[in-house]
């Protein structure tokens, strides 16, 4: 049997996680066990131990609502900007290698709760740097970034 890394925290719920594109990095989203406020977290692998099995934070960003779901399958090389969705329907990007994390941008795209997204980063499409996000109230919107 494989040794897997692994974190534990009951500070947060997680809802969603992804790998940074073509790094040893991942992104947990959710929001803190009080319901107080969301997070992102930014694990590395290569800063983890792997004789403790755990993951190595080496980011905490608190948010005003709790993120629901993210990707980054809407960056295009060599940018990797995280998109993420919460539970005001609000989109946001992020740069998590920049200092002082903030969102580069966002835009309301649901009335409620957005439940899940996913994007295209393909440069030759006219859909690049898009993503399409589902909502709770039914919608399906496709959003683009590059404005």
């Amino acid at each position: 049997m494989r040794k897997y890394l692994s974190t534990n925290n009951s500070e947060f719920a997680y809802y969603s996680c992804n790998w940074l594109p073509f790094s040893t990095k991942l992104v947990a989203v959710g929001q803190f066990e009080d319901g107080s406020n969301g997070v992102c977290s930014l694990y590395d692998i290569s800063e983890s131990s792997s004789s403790e099995g755990s993951l190595k934070r080496t980011l905490t960003l608190r948010t005003r609502s709790p993120l629901k779901c993210c990707t980054f399958d809407h960056s295009i090389l060599p940018d990797r900007f995280l998109a993420t969705g919460d539970f005001d329907g609000e989109l946001a990007q992020w740069d998590l290698e920049e200092e002082g994390v903030t969102p580069v941008r966002t835009f309301k795209a649901h009335r409620e709760i957005i439940n899940s997204l996913d994007g295209t980063s393909d440069a030759a499409s006219p859909f690049a740097s898009t993503v399409c996000t589902a909502g709770r109230e039914g919608w399906i919107f496709i959003s683009s970034f590059t404005f």
